[in-house]
Formats: structure tokens, C-alpha cells, sequence
């Protein structure tokens, strides 16, 4: 395939202009940045006839070494240059292309030097080697324009693997790219071509780098030693424990290279690698024997340094797994509580398989099950518990093995087999503390049978007298849940904001709530009508996961920009996000989630085969029920098949049963969006003066509006205000019917124009509402004069912009209007 070029337009353009101006340019950048390439490209585009040369360090001994193909053999008399000169002009080159003129022998570059003005010369060097005098004068003199070439940013990288997969670039993998390559093009194609990502284009995880990457590498680190090997498997690494373990000498020497660099940090020198993938080129390159030898000079000498943090804990606990030197169970429990909490789920899972190797047995299992429950492996999960649920141990540690294995069942839907061991727990357990983690579980049961009173009740006594953070966080984030189901969308993220302020206490103890409380926030964000903080939540949340090398966080992140993407109307985002999920392997707790989401995108983008796939016993059952049932109307919509609003109406009745007043608002006001307002408007009004947030209060001024076209409209800027442009579409196609069956065609017209033009912004978006929907009918030129005009500037103005009269932007203008159905431009700027 043909690797796109992307980022480098500018550079073209200034090669471009240079040559056109009968000039010529170096262009000069890092190894592996894309000069050559750019000089080459530029080359063809100058349309040139062009004759090319390429430095060596194979031919720099040998005097025009790097000319020879271009020189005819036989005697050169005794003025070497000017004949070398004589005989390549008379080649007659538009162009001549010097390739890495860094490594031209002192007769090549003088050469090249002299032909500077007789004949255009695009040159390229690499940045940071030494140069003969001849070629650094050709910018120094100026006889070149001097273009420096930079690193990729972070959004052409994300450009180059959007046009390499054809589809939008996962974000979370493109960041893992950036990092990696450091923008540097050539070593971007090599990790993208190297097999590290999936189908869907996402980063997999730790892979291994292709021979030519390690062999580009090794050519500018040359063959590593101690101090290099050192910082590689343990950046960022103290520079006086370095300098103990190898003297300041290799260091020194590393940092003149440009292999490291010293970082302050606080009040701690450390050394770390300049490039990410120097590190990955020397652990592969690294023989086992002695990669076990650095990882144990490494624990020595952390070991050995006085007042160590808590995250060489961690450290210390992984290097001595990697040297084969650990047998005490109890480093690896504290360093796999470190790593569970720092969301590295990969990392936390090796050190609870060698803690549970090395005899720790049930406080072990309790670490490691949830971590491979969350990581998708809720059987392995299941089987960890089994192996040692005989084995003897204190009370505390028989609680926390109850707790989580009923949390493991629960996340692979087997519920009742949770409530009979909950139900051993209360009966079995007699500590204070342990009922009270019991107490926790029994609210989770009613949560999810949707017995919120009983779930708050709980809740609340827990957080009234709470046996450590570790509960009361917990508590508290249930009594979120069931604020956030029960109209007070608010208030929960209240809740989740002071839970997450006093992460310190409890981080350490459940680390795993954090994904509960960032669903709570985001979930609180949609009921309320906040598409802001619903984004603000999602990309915060990323940030979180992303060092933990969690495959499956990508998953997560997918469907929760999706239900984000759909919110907006962009239909057709949302799908791609969600196939991407799904071809992913998506795992059982995120399965019927995803299914049932792509099912709605898919539904509202009118597609006729949407089903709605099994497997709501995944997630809790009031979450299953009432997540599918607002998306069985509009699945039944695009089949065509009964009535969409009856069973709208019918859903948010069973969630007016069980006091699901946030599920109630959407539920009826999907009814409203199916045509069935005057059925949902009188309870719509109740909820909004119920429940929090903007969305109640717009869906039931929606209802209110029906039939009345200017109402309507203003549904509809309300809903464009919110963010939700798929809505507001809507409301503005039902404002021009409420028009046309009033009689007034202007208003009708001008009402299915502003519904047109936002449905186009809702990519794939079909729904009922939006059926009859045309397009206004307006020509290219009317359509640019009439958004010129919107944006604020006068006819004069226009004319002048488009080289055209005043009176033929009016007369364009008055067009538009009448298609439009306005009367002026004042009535322009909220249409266009």
C-alpha cells in the first residue's frame, strides 16, 4: 500500500515555492522523520527532470564516492571538480537530489557547494550528525531555504492510522502510538504494520517489535551496556542508584549520546530513556539470564536506597518477580493492591497468580478474582475462589471471599446461586464489620430488583456508622445508584464528587468502585440532560485506565462514546463504535450492553433488520429491563411493526411501578418523539417538577408544545441548546406539520428547512419524525450567500468575497428566502 503523507503540507508548500522561485532547499530533521521521502515527493511535484543521489557511509572514504553514478568513467584531468561539475551539467537536471548529505565525502559536499546557483539542489541532513563545512554553508550562505522537519503531533498520527484502517482511529490507540513512536513516521509504520493491533485497529497490548524496528533502533543506540540496559527496565530510575550500580561514567555518556536524559523530579534526580522505543529495542534485544540479572541489580539497589515511596513497592515486588528471587507472599499482596488500584489489570493478575504460587492462598484469591472478573475471565475468576474456599482462615478474610464471589456470580448473571451465598454470609458471619459487608450486598439485591426504598435504607445505616472508608465509599456510591434511578441525577454526582475527593482512603482497599462511580456520573449526566459532563466523565475516565494496559477498557471507552454519539445523533458514529466493541470480543458484563445499544443506534438509523439480541442477564436485572425497553420502541419503529409509542407508554408505566422516574422521563418522552404527546403530557409536567435536571423540563415543554408550530420550534432550540440535535431535528420537523395544518406555508416551510439542515448534522439518523423531511431546495450559490449572510456579513461584503454585484447576492438572497420560508436575515442565523 502507498504509506499516506500526512502533517507535511506546510513543508511542501514552502519546497514548493522555494523551487518555483528558481531556489533550492534543505531539508533537515531527525532519523526516520520523513525527509527523504519529502525531498522525493517534492521532487515529482516540481515536474522537473531530476537526477538523484544518495550519501553512504560506505562511500564516504572514497572522494565523489557518493557522485560516481552520475560521473562517466575514464581519466578527470586535474581539476576534479570542475570536471565533475562539466559532466553533470551537462545532463542538463531541472533538479538534483542529494540524499543524506550529512555523510558526503568532503569532495562530494564541496561539489555540491559549487553546483549551488548553477543548477536547483533539494538536499536533505540529519539533524544532530556532523556535516561537512560545504553542505552547512549551503543554509549559512544562504544558496537554501533551510526547512526543519519536526516529529508527527499527535493528531496526524491519528490522521495516518485513520487513512491506513479506512474507518476513525480508536482514540486510546492512538495515544498508545504517539507515545511509542514519538511522532516519528518511521517508526509509526513499523509499529502499525508490526501485528500489535486488532482488526478493529486497537492497540493489543504488550506485542513484539519487528526485527527491522529493533534493528533501526540498535543502528543509533548502538550496542547497550549496564547503565542503558538499567534505565530501560527500570525508568524512571534514581540517578544516584544508577550511578552506585555502574559508576557516572556509562551515564554521563548515555546523556551526551542522547540515548537519556536527567529529569528533576521533585526533589528526586531520575534518568530516564528519550525515546520509548529505545527501551522496548533493548528488553528484546536483552538475553534472558541477563534480563534476570539487571531486574535483581535493580531491586538491590532500590533496596538499598533510604526513604523509598510507596510505588517502589510496586516496583520492587515486579522486579524481584521477573529476577526469579521472590518467595515471600506478602510484598506481592501489597504490590498487587498497588497495581489494582493504578487500574494495570495485566500487571495485578501476574502478581496475584505468584502470589497465590507462593502460598498465599485465600488472601490472594481475594485480590486476584475480581481483578480477572473485571478482565473479562469471570469463570477463571469463579475457579480461583473454588480452589480455595476449604482452606482455613480468619473470619475477615472468609467475608471477603463471600463478597467476592458474590460479586463474580453476580457479573455472570448468576443471581440466585449470589443470594443463597448472601444469605450464608448473614448466617454464618458474626464480626460487626463482616455483617456490614454483607449489609452492602443485601442493597445491591434490592438495587437491582429495583426495591429502592429497601436498597436506600441499607445504604443509609452503612453510612451512618461505616466500619472503614473502604464501606462507606461503597455505601455511599449505592446510595448514588439509587438517587440517580430515582430522579435525583444531581444529587448522585454530589455524592460520586465527595466519594472521588477521598480516593486516598479507599483506593487502596476497593479500587474496583471507580468504574461504578464514573457509570453513576455518566449516567447522571444523560438523565439530567448534561451532554458535557456526560463527555467531561467519559475522557476523565479514560485518562484513568489509560496506563493500565486493559485490553478491554478499550471496549468500555467504545460504548461509552457510542451512547454519547447517539445522544447527539450521530447514528452513524455510534454504530462504527459499537461494531468495533463488538468484533472486539466484547465480555460478558459488557455483552448485552453492547447489543442493546448497537440495537438503538441501529433502530434510529431506520434499519429495517435491527433486532434485539438476547442476554440481559448479564447486568442487573433492572437495568437490563429498563435499558431494553426504551429501545424496543424504536426497534419496533424502523421494523415497521405495531404500535412504537404504545409500547413507549407501556415501559415507562413499569418504570412508574418501580419509582424509575430518570428511565420514566426518557421513556415518555420517546412516546412524545413517536407522536403520542397528548398521552405523556400531563405526566411529563409531574416529572419535570419531580425529577432534576434539564431534560425533564425540555421533554415535557415538548409535550406541552404539540400542535402549536412556534412552541415547537422553541422544543426544538431548547433541545440544540442541550446538545441534542437528533431531538431538536424532530421537534422542529413536527413544528412545520403543526405549521402546515395551520395554513401557514412560510412557517411550515422555514420550520422543515431548520429540521433539514439539523438532521444533516445527525450522520445516519432515520426515525419516524424525520420521514417526511425534504430538502429545501436550495442551489450551491444561494445556500453559500444565505450562510454568509447568517454568519453576519453584508451584501456588499459577499459580492466582494465572490467577485460577483450586490444586486445578484441580493437577488440570491430574496431566492432563499422564499425556499426557506423567512422573511429576512435576521431569521437566517437560527436556521443556518
Amino acid at each position: 500500500m502507498v504509506w499516506p503523507l500526512v502533517g507535511r503540507e506546510p513543508q511542501l508548500s514552502m519546497i514548493d515555492s522555494a523551487l518555483k522561485g528558481h531556489g533550492s532547499v534543505v531539508v533537515a530533521g531527525p532519523a526516520g522523520v520523513g525527509k527523504s521521502r519529502l525531498a522525493r515527493v517534492a521532487a515529482k511535484r516540481s515536474g522537473r527532470a531530476v537526477l538523484q543521489v544518495s550519501a553512504t557511509e560506505a562511500a564516504r572514504p572514497l572522494p565523489l564516492g557518493a557522485m560516481a553514478a552520475l560521473l562517466p568513467a575514464g581519466p578527470a584531468g586535474d581539476n576534479l571538480l570542475g570536471w565533475a561539475a562539466r559532466e553533470i551539467l551537462a545532463k542538463d537536471p531541472g533538479l538534483l537530489l542529494v540524499d543524506d548529505a550529512h555523510l558526503l565525502d568532503a569532495t562530494s559536499a564541496a561539489l555540491v557547494h559549487q553546483l549551488a546557483g548553477r543548477v536547483q539542489l533539494v538536499v536533505t541532513v540529519r539533524t544532530g550528525e556532523p556535516c561537512a563545512d560545504s553542505v552547512t554553508a549551503l543554509w549559512k550562505d544562504r544558496l537554501a531555504e533551510r526547512i526543519d522537519l519536526g516529529p508527527l503531533l499527535k493528531t496526524e498520527v491519528g490522521e495516518v492510522l485513520a487513512q491506513t484502517l479506512g474507518a476513525p482511529a480508536d482514540p486510546a490507540t492512538v495515544d498508545r502510538l504517539a507515545d511509542l513512536s514519538q511522532g516519528n513516521p518511521l517508526y509509526l509504520r513499523e509499529l502499525i504494520t508490526s501485528g500489535a493491533l486488532t482488526r478493529t485497529g486497537r492497540w493489543r497490548g504488550e506485542v513484539e517489535l519487528p526485527t527491522r524496528l529493533i534493528e533501526l533502533i540498535a543502528a543509533r543506540i548502538g550496542t547497550p551496556d549496564q547503565a542503558l540496559e538499567l534505565v530501560a527496565f527500570g525508568e524512571p530510575l534514581e540517578l544516584h542508584a544508577l550511578t552506585k550500580a555502574t559508576g557516572e561514567a556509562p551515564v554521563e555518556d548515555a546523556e551526551a549520546r542522547g540515548l537519556v536524559r536527567i529529569v528533576q523530579d521533585g526533589r528526586r534526580t531520575t534518568v530516564r530513556l528519550t525515546h520509548p522505543l529505545y527501551g522496548e529495542a533493548v528488553r528484546a534485544a536483552c538475553p534472558s539470564l541477563r534480563t534476570r540479572r539487571r531486574y535483581r541489580e535493580l531491586a538491590e539497589a532500590i533496596e538499598a536506597t533510604p526513604a523509598r515511596r510507596r510505588h517502589d513497592v510496586l516496583r520492587l515486588a515486579m522486579w524481584r518477580l521477573e529476577s526469579g528471587t521472590t518467595e515471600d507472599p506478602e510484598p506481592l499482596l501489597a504490590a498487587l493492591q498497588l497495581a489494582w488500584a493504578a487500574h494495570d489489570y495485566p500487571l495485578a493478575e501476574r502478581l496475584g497468580r505468584a502470589a497465590l504460587n507462593a502460598g498465599a492462598g485465600p488472601r490472594a484469591a481475594v485480590l486476584l478474582a475480581p481483578v480477572l472478573a473485571f478482565s473479562g475471565n469471570p469463570a477463571e475468576a469463579e475457579r480461583v475462589l473454588a480452589a480455595v474456599w476449604d482452606q482455613p482462615c480468619d473470619e475477615r478474610t472468609r467475608a471477603l471471599l463471600i463478597s467476592t464471589r458474590i460479586n463474580v456470580l453476580s457479573s455472570s448473571g448468576r443471581i440466585p446461586e449470589a443470594v443463597r451465598l448472601l444469605e450464608e454470609g448473614e448466617r454464618t458471619l458474626k464480626e460487626p464489620d463482616n455483617l456490614q459487608e454483607m449489609a452492602f450486598w443485601r442493597a445491591s439485591y434490592h438495587l437491582a430488583l429495583g426495591e429502592f426504598a429497601d436498597a436506600l435504607r441499607v445504604a443509609d445505616a452503612i453510612v451512618a456508622a461505616p466500619s472503614g472508608d473502604g464501606m462507606l465509599a461503597q455505601a455511599l456510591m449505592m446510595r448514588a445508584w439509587v438517587l440517580l434511578f430515582t430522579g435525583r441525577p444531581l444529587d448522585a454526582v454530589e455524592i460520586t464528587d465527595r466519594v472521588l475527593a477521598m480516593r486516598e482512603r479507599w483506593e487502596g482497599a476497593v479500587p474496583v468502585i471507580f468504574r461504578g462511580l464514573y457509570e453513576i456520573r455518566r449516567s447522571a449526566a444523560m438523565f439530567a440532560g448534561d451532554l458535557p459532563g456526560y463527555a467531561a466523565a467519559t475522557e476523565e475516565h479514560a485518562a484513568l485506565v489509560a496506563d493500565g494496559h486493559w485490553e478491554l477498557a478499550g471496549v468500555e471507552l467504545d460504548l461509552t462514546r457510542a451512547v454519547l454519539a447517539r445522544m447527539r445523533g450521530e447514528v452513524t458514529k455510534a454504530r462504527t463504535a459499537l461494531h468495533r466493541a463488538e468484533v472486539s470480543g466484547a465480555p460478558g458484563q459488557y455483552q448485552a450492553q453492547v447489543w442493546v445499544e448497537l440495537a438503538h443506534a441501529s433502530a434510529l438509523a431506520g434499519d429495517a433488520n435491527t433486532t434485539m439480541e438476547p442476554g440481559g442477564a448479564q447486568v442487573p436485572p433492572v437495568t437490563a429491563r429498563f435499558n431494553e425497553d426504551l429501545v424496543r420502541p424504536w426497534v419496533a419503529a424502523a421494523r415497521g411493526e405495531g404500535a412504537p409509542a404504545e409500547l413507549a407508554i407501556a415501559a415507562a408505566d413499569r418504570m412508574r411501578e418501580y419509582g424509575a422516574l430518570s428511565q420514566e422521563v426518557i421513556a415518555r418522552h420517546d412516546a412524545v418523539r413517536l407522536g403520542a404527546a397528548p398521552l405523556v403530557a400531563d405526566r411529563l409536567a409531574e416529572l419535570a417538577d419531580e425529577c432534576q435536571g434539564w431534560y425533564a423540563e425540555a421533554a415535557a415543554a415538548h409535550a406541552a408544545a404539540w400542535g402549536d408550530g412556534a412552541a415547537l420550534l422553541t422544543a426544538s432550540q431548547r433541545f440544540e441548546e442541550l446538545g441534542f440535535a437528533l431531538h431538536a431535528a424532530e421537534a422542529a420537523a413536527q413544528a412545520s406539520r403543526a405549521f402546515e395544518s395551520a395554513g401557514r406555508t412560510a412557517s411550515a416551510r422555514s420550520a422543515g428547512a431548520r429540521a433539514w439542515t439539523l438532521a444533516a448534522r445527525c450522520a445516519g439518523a432515520r426515525t419516524p419524525a424525520l420521514s417526511r423531511l425534504q430538502a429545501p431546495g436550495l442551489t450551491s450559490r444561494e445556500l453559500e450567500i444565505a450562510q454568509l449572510a447568517a454568519a453576519g456579513l453584508t451584501s456588499k461584503e459577499i459580492a466582494g468575497r465572490l467577485v460577483i454585484s450586490i444586486r445578484t447576492v441580493e437577488n440570491h438572497l430574496q431566492m432563499a428566502y422564499g425556499k426557506l420560508g423567512v422573511t429576512g436575515r435576521g431569521e437566517l442565523g437560527g436556521l443556518l
